[in-house]
């Protein structure tokens, strides 16, 4: 009858390594299992009548020779992949990709970040890496090539946290007195938060000073401003995420009733100015005559940059309410009334603006022509005069010649 004979097989290291466990007691015993296994088919072949004749040749030995392919044959790549200012053991998802787009494999980073692709055939690859519990921007690495039994160190990974999805809101009217109230949505459950309220203003702005809660008291000192509300939202996985809500309009005060004059006169008017560092401006920057007339009216446009809804504003020499006046688009325009410029009389005057809601001070120098007294005397009388007594002469004249042709003829 035939044999099977199993041939020594000297492994290499790599064999070894790969059937390391055949050295103890289960492998034995997987070892005496295939020989049971063996036993009992040649059972069967010699009950199936398949054994050898007597009069058959020499034995000619079966040699089975395992299929191990050679592990050299095979490409790997490692690396590190972590997410940067995530906690630690925070683990990052590595997909290994080909060159095609086909997902080859798709592993986990230890608590230290460490990664390794095994036998791998030889050809292109990249990985894709993300956050395995952490929202984070995706990575995608350049293309490298595995050759056959290498290793490739594919280049360090450091992920980026990811902001949270999120958003903030103002509800309130813009105006004194109002409570603007400031709200979130939209984040991940868990999230915790701080607030800041902000401004601007033209080319200036910033934060409000200890306005940092969820609601505003809107206050003069607000006027003219544009408010902005910021919340800060903070959770483990996800970058710090701050967001900003800004109204379309600027804070707004109500019309109230005249401040009182700031000076007595107009000697205690200049310490008043001089205070407020509001010395005069000519009456040309506001858009008047260097003279006015006290028998016309103007308007003065006077720009106005303190955050204010209305200006008081009152004429010196002596303090003369001249009105109250609505700041918009940075310029508030005054109207002198020929009434009021006649009251002040011929000379130089001062015009203050005062705002209601900042105290803000400007001031202007203006100039104005006093009108004739009126003592009776009617200007128009002299030539009205004039032109009759030309009438008269001339009519005196024609019949003077009448007469001297008559005279003549009847000679």
């Amino acid at each position: 009858m035939d044999r099977i004979v199993t041939s020594p097989i000297t492994p290499t290291a790599a064999h070894r390594g790969a059937h390391a466990a055949t050295s103890d007691p289960a492998g034995r015993r997987t070892r005496r299992i295939a020989g049971l296994g063996i036993a009992m088919t040649l059972a069967a072949g010699s009950a199936l009548g398949l054994a050898a004749p007597a009069h058959a040749d020499p034995i000619t030995p079966i040699i089975v020779q395992p299929m191990i392919m050679p592990i050299m044959s095979f490409g790997f790549a490692t690396g590190t992949a972590t997410i940067a200012g995530s906690a630690a053991g925070d683990l990052v998802t590595v997909t290994l990709m080909n060159s095609s787009g086909n997902t080859v494999q798709s592993i986990q980073t230890d608590s230290a970040g460490n990664y390794s692709f095994i036998f791998l055939s030889p050809g292109d690859y990249y990985v894709v890496a993300s956050g395995s519990s952490s929202s984070t921007f995706p990575y995608t690495s350049p293309t490298f090539t595995v050759p056959t039994g290498s290793t490739v160190s594919v280049p360090a990974i450091s992920l980026e946290l990811a902001p949270m999805p999120g958003s903030v809101t103002i509800t309130g009217d813009a105006t004194v007195g109002s409570t603007l109230t400031g709200t979130v949505s939209g984040f991940p459950a868990g999230a915790a938060f701080t607030y800041q309220w902000g401004y601007s203003a033209g080319e200036s702005g910033g934060p409000i000073d200890d306005q940092t809660g969820s609601t505003l008291m809107v206050t003069d000192a607000l006027v003219g401003k544009s408010l902005s509300f910021f919340a800060t939202a903070t959770k483990a996985g996800f970058s710090d995420t701050t967001v900003r809500s800004l109204m379309n309009t600027a804070v707004t005060a109500a019309k109230k009733a005249p401040v009182s004059a700031p000076a007595s006169d107009a000697g205690s008017l200049s310490t008043y100015l001089t205070a407020h560092q509001a010395a005069p401006i000519t009456s040309s920057t506001v858009g008047l005559p260097a003279s006015l007339s006290s028998e016309k009216s103007y308007t003065a446009n006077l720009g106005w940059n303190s955050g204010d809804s209305f200006v008081d504003v009152y004429a010196y020499s002596s303090p003369t309410f001249i009105g109250t006046f609505p700041v918009s688009n940075g310029t508030s325009q005054i109207t002198l009334s020929a009434a009021q410029l006649a009251a002040l009389g011929g000379g130089s005057h001062t015009l203050v603006a005062i705002g209601q809601s900042s105290g803000g001070v400007q001031s202007v120098a203006l100039s104005v022509s006093a009108a004739l007294a009126s003592t009776g005397f009617d200007p128009m009388l002299p030539m009205g005069i004039a032109a009759i007594l030309l009438l008269l002469g001339g009519s005196l004249l024609f019949t003077r010649r009448a007469q001297l042709a008559r005279a003549a003829t009847a000679e």
